[in-house]
């Protein structure tokens, strides 16, 4: 994997801003065609793994020039820098996870985390 670099950046753009439009609008359908999910049904992944987002939802509510900057990544993963101003100026990691050959979407939000505001 080292030396590797994304295979197509703009589909990976693309599922994540997907994936953030969803999270915010509270988008069940969306949110479950974007994101890796631990049920295979979506009533179910949106009852449970939908809400531990609540926090980036209003954080994108309230933040307008909330864009991920790509950070780099590898063969299998891309990375972005998410920062958004309210209710308190917060720095998320964003990983975005490529997919098998035969999946019907070649690319899936695999998760955010809170991190240390850069320097």
């Amino acid at each position: 994997m080292v030396g590797t670099k994304i295979e197509n950046q703009a589909d990976s753009d693309k599922v994540l801003d997907d994936f953030l439009a969803a999270v915010r609008d509270g988008d069940c359908e969306e949110f479950f065609r974007t994101s890796v999910t631990s049920s295979q049904d979506t009533e179910t992944a949106c009852e449970k793994e939908l809400p531990p987002y609540d926090e980036l939802k209003a954080a994108l509510e309230d933040s307008e020039a909330a864009d991920p900057v790509p950070l780099g990544g590898n063969r299998l993963f891309a990375f972005y820098g998410l920062t958004t101003d309210s209710p308190e100026k917060t720095y998320r990691t964003a990983t975005v996870q490529k997919t098998e050959a035969d999946s019907s979407e070649p690319y899936l939000a695999l998760r955010t985390t809170v991190g240390p505001l850069p320097k």
